[in-house]
């Protein structure tokens, strides 16, 4: 049975890369994005443990710079750039609901 859930955690988070780039070409602040960092954020906080945004925003930062990490998003999404602007994107403050632009 655990095996069957952590699957499941594994697999949700997974999603959540895969929907991060896909709107690599969005600006950090587009609606898009936010949602995602937003899923993002929640996953930590549902599965793991309490994350402050600064938390996240270091989490965040170690999966696009230590090569353990990094390599997700090039399997993703091979070709060069994807890790580098996955930090963009991963390290952004999330912004109140409503004000990110489409």
């Amino acid at each position: 049975m655990r095996t069957v859930i952590w699957r499941c955690i594994q697999h949700e988070m997974g999603q959540v890369d895969t929907d991060m780039v896909a709107l690599m070409d969005h600006t950090v602040t587009s609606r898009q994005v936010q949602d995602i960092v937003r899923r993002k954020h929640e996953h930590f906080n549902r599965y793991f443990y309490t994350c402050s945004v600064d938390i996240l925003a270091g989490l965040s930062e170690m999966r696009v710079s230590d090569a353990r990490f990094s390599g997700i998003f090039d399997k993703i999404k091979p070709g060069p750039g994807s890790s580098g602007t996955m930090r963009s994107r991963s390290t952004v403050p999330i912004e109140p609901r409503g004000s990110g632009n489409s």
